[in-house]
């Protein structure tokens, strides 16, 4: 079984899997002991250029495609929710204080795995904040501030 998670260790950012595939990602979740909001992110192997969000939820993995929102942005692709979020990490971050989608499953258990690459966080000194802030993309920076879209 695994152990509780604090929340310092979902700030560090290492449960990224890169490209592996669901049932992959579905092994990797019930190893860490399959608890409710065990996660882990991963590559789209069906949809170039996206990501996956797997959990458990209700004792069952969970696969929900996070959409690159015009290469600068992240959004869960969930009924009525469309949120905007300027890096993996602060999408995790979000659902680690609200529920994911439709379920009442927060992000608690990350599964250990390796930190996202600099151009898909918001918080270091490479990510699409920082690129956006010097390329002038105004538009960007208002819509990610996780407002609805």
């Amino acid at each position: 079984m695994a152990s509780s998670t604090s929340r310092s260790d979902i700030d560090e950012d290492r449960f990224y899997f890169g490209k592996i595939t669901s049932n992959e990602a579905d092994e990797i979740l019930m190893k860490e002991g399959g608890e409710e909001g065990t996660f882990l992110i991963r590559e789209s192997c069906s949809s170039l250029g996206n990501y996956v969000l797997s959990f458990i939820s209700d004792g069952q993995p969970i696969h929900i495609l996070i959409q690159k929102y015009k290469g600068d942005g992240f959004s869960l692709v969930v009924l009525n929710e469309a949120l905007l979020f300027s890096g993996l990490d602060s999408l995790v971050a979000y659902y680690s204080q609200h529920p994911v989608g439709p379920s009442s499953t927060t992000l608690c258990h990350p599964c250990p795995g390796n930190p996202f690459p600099a151009d898909v966080c918001l918080h270091g000194s490479s990510n699409l904040l920082h690129r956006s802030t010097s390329q002038g993309k105004l538009e960007l920076l208002i819509k990610t501030t996780c407002h609805p879209v």
